[in-house]
């Protein structure tokens, strides 16, 4: 092939990815007035993360349109790292923030009105706080994160199912003012004793299972019991006292 011809053969597909270029551009123009009348409820964009020391990563975000007036949100795996933007919604109940990045539990108290449930199941939390204006919390899941105390929790005296499944808990503390608690799970941490319910009579599920536990001790008093799980522990004789 003469040098001529191949010269306009390159012409030819430059001309042609260029056609194509603007092609897709249209298409995203379009795709982008549709979102803005409202039409379209979700849409994708790509960004690039990079940490340093390492390669910049692509990934993909998905825009997700919620209703102001939603009762129930659902943010799980948006590899979110703060909690914000809560403020609009005026009428929500249940808050799932499940599988994200966060550190911090913050910017919650315009929720307070409302929320009765929220979800913070693997995240990268080290510590309960920024909670005590959330009165009406009925059930709150922390499982999964990398909690070592049992703190912050004396304002939510309506809760009644609680989740501490898989973080690095050493000891049963900080729940004497959960007098409505009925549900506890505290599975897969590093608890030694059984202890500091004297309060939570209405105890009816108290989950233990995976920890340190040697001695079944402490529970006599909870009348309301109606499952105690204390599978792989340490006991080697059944003793209630």
């Amino acid at each position: 092939m003469s040098a001529e011809v191949k010269e306009a053969v390159a012409a030819e597909l430059l001309e042609d990815r260029e056609e194509d270029g603007q092609k897709e551009e249209n298409a995203d123009e379009e795709t982008s007035s549709d979102s803005d009348t409202g039409s379209v409820s979700s849409w994708c964009a790509t960004a690039i993360e990079q940490t340093a020391g390492q390669k910049p990563v692509e990934f993909e975000i998905v825009y997700v349109h919620i209703s102001e007036d939603a009762k129930e949100v659902d943010l799980t795996r948006h590899r979110m790292k703060t909690i914000h933007g809560l403020e609009m919604f005026t009428q929500i109940e249940k808050l799932c923030l499940r599988w994200n990045l966060l550190k911090r539990i913050e910017n919650l108290d315009c929720t307070a009105n409302t929320l009765t449930e929220l979800d913070l199941y693997d995240n990268q939390i080290e510590k309960i706080e920024n909670l005590s204006a959330l009165t009406h919390l009925i059930t709150l899941d922390l499982s999964y994160n990398r909690i070592a105390i049992i703190e912050g929790l004396d304002q939510l005296v309506n809760l009644k199912t609680l989740y501490f499944v898989h973080n690095k808990i050493i000891r049963i503390e900080g729940l004497d003012k959960l007098v409505n608690l009925e549900y506890l799970e505290l599975g897969d941490n590093k608890i030694k004793k059984i202890e500091n319910l004297d309060n939570n009579v209405n105890l009816k599920r108290l989950f233990l299972g995976a920890n340190q536990i040697r001695n079944i001790e402490n529970v006599s008093h909870l009348h309301s019991l109606e499952v105690l799980s204390l599978p792989a522990n340490a006991i080697i004789h059944i003793q209630v006292c």
